[in-house]
């Protein structure tokens, strides 16, 4: 889905009342809307707003009168929603409306959203209780910025990797990365934020995952990767994880190939292996996150093997491997 401003969805909106979109733009405003709950109700205030007032050209604005009446209309729609009247308004006045109406929201939004809160892990990994009551594991360099919005929606963008356990909520529960918007109501999940893709692994109820291409539901024990314009299915291993939040990498019969995709979350090197058959090999065990030589001598150890450094943060896997086997 192409990337454009509110003004252009919400006009959108209008002109579906007046029953003059085309097929093409009836399927880009259904689009936006399944994308963030903050659209549908965006789009439901304006098309509320319209409907309450005529916009007769040329007049002047009076944004502090506008935005009393606007704020007095949501009170009162509280206690009852009144009846949707037929649009029938001049393109010029829509297009008048669709300004006055974005500028509102946009007021609005910031009066009644929550204060944002920042939670930084800096040099160790950190724990943080959200306002919701919801917990995040933060690993080391990774930041949250967390916020309640006008219309309750608990929203939060993070960079790095944070386990998150969300207390369940009427309103959902969102977290934004480069690559995904990852939205829940009330479960436990992981997701590992870098600068190429986005993780996503669930451990407790379901979360639904989208990008401007795509979407998809997850359930427990489910991974994907997301990419800035695709998301595709990882086969979850026998297990890996996490690892970060234990000080140390649980393997239990991980076959080498994936543990080495895991190990290189956490350590920067480049892990190259003499001969497939050694990939077969499996992992049983824990390997404490310490530094990159104990780590190299522990994976040794584990598959009777001999690991020797190339060069750099290059290493090259050799023997015959599978100690025990």
């Amino acid at each position: 889905m192409e990337h454009r401003s509110m003004e252009y969805y919400i006009e959108l909106g209008l002109r579906r009342e007046e029953g003059l979109l085309s097929a093409r733009e009836e399927s880009e405003l259904k689009d936006w809307i399944e994308a963030s709950p903050d659209h549908k109700s965006a789009l439901k205030e304006a098309l509320h707003a319209l409907d309450k007032h005529s916009f007769d050209l040329p007049f002047k604005i009076d944004t502090d009168t506008a935005l009393t009446e606007f704020k007095r209309e949501l009170t009162q729609r509280e206690k009852g929603t009144p009846a949707v009247r037929r649009l029938n308004k001049t393109p010029l006045a829509i297009a008048a409306g669709i300004a006055i109406i974005c500028g509102i929201w946009g007021v609005l939004a910031i009066l009644q959203s929550s204060p944002k809160h920042l939670y930084h892990a800096a040099d160790k990994d950190s724990t943080h209780h959200l306002p919701d009551g919801s917990i995040v594991n933060l690993a080391m360099g990774s930041t949250l910025e967390y916020q309640t919005t006008a219309d309750g929606v608990r929203r939060s963008s993070l960079e790095g990797i944070g386990f998150f356990t969300v207390t369940p909520g009427t309103e959902p529960f969102i977290v934004e990365t480069p690559h995904a918007s990852i939205t829940v109501v009330g479960t436990a999940f992981e997701i590992r934020s870098s600068s190429d893709s986005t993780l996503v692994r669930v451990t407790e109820g379901q979360v639904r995952v989208a990008n401007a291409q795509n979407q998809a539901l997850l359930a427990i024990g489910e991974m994907i990767r997301a990419h800035s314009n695709s998301l595709s299915q990882v086969k979850p291993i026998r297990q890996s994880v996490a690892s970060w939040r234990t000080s140390k990498i649980e393997f239990d019969g991980t076959p080498l190939s994936a543990a080495i995709e895991e190990i290189r979350k956490f350590y920067p090197v480049d892990l190259q292996v003499a001969g497939e058959d050694l990939l077969l090999c499996e992992l049983t065990g824990s390997m404490g996150l310490t530094s990159t030589d104990e780590m190299i001598r522990t994976l040794e150890i584990m598959l009777d093997v001999q690991i020797n450094n190339e060069g750099g943060q290059t290493y090259r896997i050799e023997g015959q491997g599978c100690s025990g086997q």
